[in-house]
């Protein structure tokens, strides 16, 4: 078997190198260090088998060069095992067979693992250091026929770290997708189990916007602070950051005018990015990294001056949807450069766009369209295409949409039939019909949030403004309660931390924050981060993660990896055995693991977190770090 990096030649490079050069190079790039050589020489006087003994030295010496070039490949390209044989016949060192002849010399390369005492010595036993291994190169030949002749050289390698990829704050894990799990407030950001809310709300606290006149149109929170947007206030801002560490008593942090109505918001990194009616800017992006003076970075402007109605962001990419237009209603942008956002591609839909839940490869709309409440979009090309749609009962639109693992959850204007449609999105290219509910309330439906196994819609409805259902059971969704006390209708929702935030038209308390008494945890659930660019072709090393785990808890890890950014959706979860196609592979040493040397030579990762749970507690992952060379 052959362990290589592809398409790397780095033989010139390492012959020249030396310990001292490594030192030195300790904080450009991850390098491997030798530490002392041992020569144990048996079988011969040293006087009259000088020469062979120098020729059997030279070869053992290389057999440890060859090592270390491949290590510093790829510290996974050197397992632990042998014996091995070494091969340079590709233009670079590699493993191949179980051993090498020269002329009368025969040589083996076995590499150890390596464990230290608690004065952190190398000891026969004790901690395992995963970043050392131990070197054997030996050499045996024959001076005459029946005198033998053995030697061992020893080197030490370890692995010294310089780069690593690590997301540990709220603003890390903000940009990836969170499936029955949630961002939480635990130092400065973790990723936890969705809390599920207990039976009735209570209004914990409120914010009222300066300018009285103005609904709150949505909110968006994460970690203590939430954001507000609002319909066009023409003497002062449309935008609110609000801290609420204290949810009972929130504090406006600052604020900025964007001249006009904000219909959407979604949040990411350091920047918000907001569906407006801004004719030139319908795709905003602010800057919010000093919250107290959030400022316009860019924007996108569509073709036509058509109102933005919805935003979602993936990755590189924000999705923007609009109202019927003469042109496009939905438009893949990259955002890569947040102050020059560039149209990417854009799809006709064919109707108003209400709504739109991005979840992996497929963007999922709430349309106008009679036939068509519900179209799936294919967004991995640079031009969205449509792949499926559902057509709810009778004609009223879609409002809105959430997207959970394989189920779409979908409202539309209230009518005779139902309002709430459960819908199955194993394949969506045909969606299929799960259940369906209705809240019997007239008005306008604006907005739907997925908590755990509950669903929150919004409404028009002073009356009952929060209409919300339990979904444990998808195909049975059932209407479980309303919140009725907002005083007004409610445009905008977002479930956190056992929070509920509330975009409401009552002009004295836009943003309305609701508890409930705590109902658990959900059982399971899955965070899948963005995908990071090492830049170039790496050897990806180590994974590890901090971690709290309560009693009946648990916490594991997949990661894939491509060659190229587009390669990634297609490519297979793996674990510590590589990429070997058994889903049920999983890293679950959070202190160290080592990533299987398949991955060696891609440029691109991602990683999946699985929590699981006992459903009156959750795990808690406060950081997560992989370790590369390049």
């Amino acid at each position: 078997m052959f362990f290589k990096i592809k398409n790397k030649n780095i033989v010139g490079r390492e012959r020249g190198q030396t310990v001292i050069e490594v030192l030195v190079a300790v904080s450009i790039f991850a390098a491997l260090s030798t530490s002392a050589v041992f020569l144990i020489l048996g079988g011969f006087e040293s006087v009259r088998y000088g020469g062979d003994a120098e020729v059997a030295t030279a070869f053992a010496q290389e057999g440890i060069d060859a090592a270390r070039s491949i290590a510093n490949q790829g510290w996974g390209e050197l397992p632990v095992g042998g014996p091995y044989g070494m091969s340079s016949a590709s233009g670079f060192w590699e493993l191949s067979g179980s051993g090498d002849v020269s002329g009368n010399f025969s040589r083996t390369v076995s590499v150890s693992q390596v464990y230290r005492d608690g004065g952190g010595n190398i000891a026969p036993a004790g901690t395992l250091d995963p970043r050392t291994k131990k070197i054997t190169a030996q050499v045996t030949w024959e001076t005459m026929v029946g005198r033998p002749n053995l030697l061992n050289l020893i080197s030490y390698f370890t692995l010294w770290v310089s780069r690593a990829w690590t997301e540990t704050t709220t603003v890390d894990f903000s940009d990836g997708t969170f499936t029955n799990t949630q961002p939480a407030a635990v130092g400065d950001g973790a990723v936890t189990l969705t809390g599920i809310p207990g039976s009735g709300f209570n209004l914990l606290g409120s914010y009222n916007t300066p300018s009285s006149s103005f609904d709150a149109r949505d909110v968006f929170a994460v970690g203590n602070t939430a954001y507000l947007i609002t319909d066009n206030n023409t003497t002062g801002p449309e935008l609110y950051i609000v801290n609420v560490t204290n949810p009972a008593s929130p504090v406006l942090l600052g604020s900025l005018n964007l001249n006009a109505a904000a219909n959407s918001i979604y949040v990411s990194g350091n920047y918000a990015y907001i569906a407006s009616t801004n004719n030139s800017q319908e795709l905003q992006i602010v800057n919010i990294t000093n919250p107290a003076a959030p400022t316009l970075a860019g924007f996108y402007n569509t073709p036509v001056s058509d109102d933005a109605t919805d935003i979602w962001v993936s990755g590189s990419y924000a999705y923007l949807v609009t109202v019927a237009s003469s042109n496009r209603e939905l438009y893949k942008i990259n955002i890569t450069n947040p102050a020059a956002p560039s149209l990417t591609g854009s799809t006709e839909i064919g109707g108003t766009v209400n709504g739109i839940h991005v979840s992996g490869s497929y963007a999922y709309l709430a349309t106008a369209l009679n036939s068509q409440e519900m179209i799936t979009v294919n967004i991995t090309p640079a031009t969205p295409t449509v792949s499926g749609s559902y057509n709810s009962s009778g004609t009223s639109d879609g409002r809105d949409i959430f997207v959970d693992g394989t189920v779409a959850y979908l409202v539309t204007q209230p009518n005779a039939a139902n309002e709430f449609y459960t819908i199955n999105i194993t394949n969506p290219a045909a969606p299929a019909l799960l259940g369906s509910a209705s809240w019997g309330s007239a008005g306008t439906t604006y907005a739907i949030f997925k908590s755990g196994n509950t669903v929150f819609v919004g409404n028009s409805v002073a009356a009952s403004a929060v209409q919300y259902f339990d979904v444990t059971n998808p195909a049975v969704p059932t209407l479980t309660g309303a919140i009725t006390t907002v005083g007004s209708g409610v445009l905008g929702l977002y479930y956190l931390n056992n929070y509920l935030y509330l975009a409401s038209a009552n002009n004295n308390s836009e943003l309305q924050i609701y508890t409930s008494p705590p109902g658990g945890y959900a059982v399971s659930g899955t965070y899948t981060s963005s995908v990071f660019d090492a830049t170039t072709a790496a050897a990806w090393n180590f994974v590890s993660w901090s971690e709290t785990l309560p009693v009946g808890c648990d916490i594991r890890v997949q990661i894939r990896t491509a060659t190229t950014f587009g390669g990634i959706s297609s490519a297979e979860w793996a674990g510590p055995n590589g990429k070997d196609g058994n889903p049920a592979d999983w890293f679950t040493n959070a202190a160290n693991e080592a990533i299987h040397p398949d991955h060696t030579g891609d440029e691109f990762i991602q990683y999946k977190i699985e929590f699981t749970g006992p459903g009156t507690d959750t795990g808690t992952i406060e950081d997560i770090s992989f370790e590369y060379q390049i």
